[in-house]
């Protein structure tokens, strides 16, 4: 997967996520994202071709690739509004400060938006 693919797979993160649950028809996507139908088509059509989703029957469902990769862009898009939560405190310290974001989502400063 080229750096192209990656910002496909991100731009098209919301249709990933809207089949976490269960398979989906286009309608439903559609519906569920207020996305135009041409918008999901040619979305599950570059999905499919990555290997990320399959149609079966008339739903769109991901695969177990696809499944990783969604998993891994949520954590990401997660570590990444964490990280501009604590960006204030990020920015305070005067020395490169390194240390895994995702343990502090869940902590009340950064629920908080402070």
């Amino acid at each position: 997967m080229d750096d192209e693919d990656v910002v496909e797979v991100v731009k098209r993160f919301p249709i990933l996520d809207a089949l976490t649950d269960r398979p989906r028809t286009a309608a439903q996507l559609a519906d569920r994202l207020s996305f135009s139908r041409s918008t999901v088509h040619r979305s599950t059509n570059r999905l499919a071709d990555l290997g990320l989703l399959r149609k079966r029957e008339d739903a769109f469902e991901l695969t177990s690739f696809g499944r990783v990769a969604t998993r891994s862009v949520a954590e990401c898009r997660r570590d990444l509004d964490t990280a501009s939560q604590l960006a204030p405190f990020l920015e305070a310290v005067e020395t490169e400060v390194s240390f895994p974001v995702g343990p502090l989502s869940d902590a009340p400063a950064s629920a908080r938006g402070h």
